[in-house]
């Protein structure tokens, strides 16, 4: 990823390095690994021109899917400690070096004058008595996203002893490239101010921090989830298929909340999960609760599937669950989930009385956790968004609000139409109280009378009352892309991509609109990214 990096934000392969971008997040939201998951490595210099594998010996050698290191003295006791940062839990791991080895060392802490105040991009010369030289130079950042600390640590072993120092700064004064310092032989702490030629010495803060090594309990790897959404979102209408055969949808609102169950017959964890369910039924009519189980199996199975339920005493409704059934419930998990897998079985959606999901449950659902979360059914915003939250804290900002404009584009781009417009009609409703939402659906009703230009001007009101409005941008760009005016649809097209970067539509358009004027380069660019949402399509533009 890095060596195709462009240099310049309009130069290199800009659209391949975005293109690569957007395949990696595609890959690590399905689960996949940034660096393959590789264990942590720690190598020694052996002083010969080789390096030794000590990442055992060290500690160092974890299984975290780790992106950076930054070392730093904790204690000021001479040897580096280190901060391990991880994309996976836990995200942080301090690593603290309890060597006692007696060794000397010197560390240099740079203040510039002339150069910028840290003295970052120097370069900095110890000269040992017994010839030896050890160089060190200040960066600002190493590694991935990381910053070590500014002080510069030179080990001198158990005789080294300091002869001077010499700092060739960033911008070399008049009298010379370098400028060189007296310190004692035995080193220590000291800080180099430009300039000065002296070493003043630094005395560590006189304070003791106790830490105690912790050992960390990896849970086992399991598919089993419970997510909670912070803000509910609508239970679209399943199509089902009933024992007599007639075709149904399950709607979404009932008198009381249900639970929906996508279940298999032959999947073991969802025959447990129906057993616990069917045991607690007095449990279920006490609390309201309406069961409702989905059954996936092939046409050929749904007999078997029949008398396991009735076996069970499944004290709720059932349906058979097309091919259609189990597509939507992907889409609808998949677009609320940051890792998207697909739908796993059992899968189970919490949905309160007025038919908004309010917990998703990959595998089975305990009769304890089911009952616990029913409250959540009724529950303040604040109150749901406590329990969606992994760990406890203050909330400085209120989560956004469910993109149901999102949820409907991975409806249209299954091609569920009809589902796609519902959620589209949902989020109109959420938008009902702003003047912007209000202004983009005059606009939609101008166009569909072929009113293109009074269209435009709605649009145009709305994204100035809303700029971050993506429907009332891209519906402007497309708006003004119909009647010519390619150049000003280009800049809104490109402002829908600010707001939502994976829109497949709007990079399409944006792609011919980009074609028409000539901007061969920014096309490719743009293809490269739509070619990662919809690779038939990008295939056919560029067949033309």
């Amino acid at each position: 990823m890095v060596s195709r990096s462009p240099t310049e934000s309009s130069g290199g392969d800009r659209g391949g390095y975005l293109a690569s971008w957007a395949a990696l997040n595609r890959l690590m939201r399905e689960g996949r690994s940034f660096s393959g998951r590789e264990q942590n490595t720690s190598y020694l210099n052996t002083g010969d021109g080789r390096f030794s594998d000590v990442s055992s010996l060290t500690g160092l050698g974890f299984e975290d899917d780790a992106r950076s290191i930054a070392t730093f003295d904790l204690d000021h006791d001479g040897d580096l400690d280190a901060w391990l940062a991880n994309r996976t839990g836990p995200r942080l791991r301090l690593m603290r070096n309890g060597q006692s080895s007696g060794h000397r060392f010197v560390a240099l802490r740079l203040q510039g004058v002339r150069s910028n105040t840290d003295g970052v991009g120097a370069r900095v010369e110890v000269h040992l008595r017994d010839g030896r030289r050890l160089v060190r130079s200040l960066h600002a950042g190493e590694g991935f996203l990381a910053q070590s600390t500014l002080w510069l640590h030179f080990g001198l072993g158990r005789t080294g002893e300091i002869e001077r120092v010499r700092v060739r700064w960033p911008r070399p004064a008049e009298g010379g490239e370098h400028e060189e310092f007296s310190l004692p032989a035995e080193g220590g702490h000291f800080r180099l101010r430009e300039g000065t030629g002296k070493a003043e010495p630094w005395t560590p803060p006189e304070r003791k921090v106790e830490l105690a090594p912790s050992k960390l309990q990896v849970p086992a790897s399991t598919s089993i989830a419970r997510i909670v959404l912070a803000e509910p979102v609508p239970m679209p209408a399943l199509p089902c298929v009933l024992a007599d055969g007639s075709a149904r949808r399950l709607r979404p609102a009932g008198a009381t909340p249900r639970l929906v169950t996508l279940w298999a017959s032959w999947c073991a964890p969802c025959v447990q999960e129906l057993r616990g369910l069917s045991r607690e039924r007095e449990r279920w009519t006490r609390l309201g609760l309406e069961l409702v189980a989905l059954n996936a199996d092939d046409e050929a199975a749904r007999e078997q599937a029949a008398r396991l339920l009735a076996d069970l005493a499944f004290p709720g409704a059932s349906a058979f669950a097309t091919p259609e059934t189990v597509d939507v419930l992907d889409v609808l998990q998949r677009s609320l989930l940051e890792l998207k897998r697909r739908i796993a079985l059992p899968t189970s959606f919490l949905v309160d009385a007025s038919g908004r999901v309010i917990v998703i449950y990959r595998g089975p659902v305990g009769a304890d956790v089911l009952e616990r979360d029913l409250a959540l059914c009724d529950a303040t915003p604040e109150a749901r968004l406590a329990a969606a939250s992994a760990f406890p804290g203050r909330w400085h900002a209120p989560p956004p609000k469910p993109d149901l404009g999102a949820v409907a584009a991975q409806f249209e781009q299954q091609g569920l139409t009809e589902l796609a417009a519902d959620y589209r009609h949902h989020e109109f409703q959420l938008r009902h109280t702003s003047p912007a939402g209000m202004l983009n659906e005059f606009g939609l009703v101008r166009a569909r009378q072929g009113q293109i230009a009074q269209a435009i001007v709605h649009f145009r009101d709305a994204v100035e009352l809303d700029p971050e409005f993506f429907d009332a941008r891209s519906h402007l760009a497309v708006a003004l892309h119909e009647i010519g005016q390619v150049e000003e649809a280009i800049r809104h097209y490109e402002a829908a991509l600010s707001v939502r970067s994976t829109a497949p539509e709007v990079l399409y358009n944006l792609y011919l609109a980009c074609k028409a004027l000539g901007r061969e380069e920014r096309a490719q660019e743009v293809l490269a990214a739509f070619e990662v949402l919809d690779p038939a399509r990008a295939a056919a533009l560029r067949g033309r």
